[in-house]
């Protein structure tokens, strides 16, 4: 059970945005386990993390985030709704646009064509943009820039 403890205590440190050397550090002196133990976690965690946070698939994954997103903003609204303090505010707005930009962020990627089919015999194909769907993304069109020419 100590194995499970401590990998979940670093992913919660990983969450909260310590640095892999920080969280070797907490991880060995919380659990007196070697350095090498830590850092074999970290290259096997593809083998453990989905198991352990009981995310097998993609979509489960696509749906447990787009939850904790959805719970994210419900907690920020509450708060923004309910605080006199202009900067509470600010933040539980901030906190409000992160949520709902990552919600559409990952609406994005899981999409896929939708087909309709139209009533008469021609038939319809509507289809969502998708991020692949850019012939060069990489390449982007450079604009002359206007020659400057210096003072006296």
């Amino acid at each position: 059970m100590d194995v499970v403890s401590r990998r979940l205590e670093l992913l919660k440190l990983e969450g909260l945005g310590l640095s892999q050397a920080e969280i070797l550090k907490q991880l060995c002196k919380n659990y007196g386990c070697a350095e090498r133990t830590v850092y074999n976690d970290f290259e096997i965690r593809a083998s453990w993390q989905p198991t352990l946070q009981g995310v097998n698939k993609s979509q489960d994954w696509v749906l447990k985030t787009l939850n904790r997103d959805e719970q994210i903003y419900r907690q920020a609204s509450r708060i923004l709704h309910s605080e006199s303090n202009p900067l509470v505010q600010l933040g539980a707005l901030n906190t409000m646009l992160k949520a709902n930009s990552s919600m559409r962020e990952i609406a994005a990627v899981s999409c896929k064509p939708l087909e309709v089919e139209s009533t008469n015999k021609n038939s319809t194909v509507i289809k969502m943009w998708q991020p692949n769907d850019e012939p060069n993304r990489n390449s982007s069109k450079v604009l002359p820039l206007r020659e400057t020419k210096k003072l006296p």
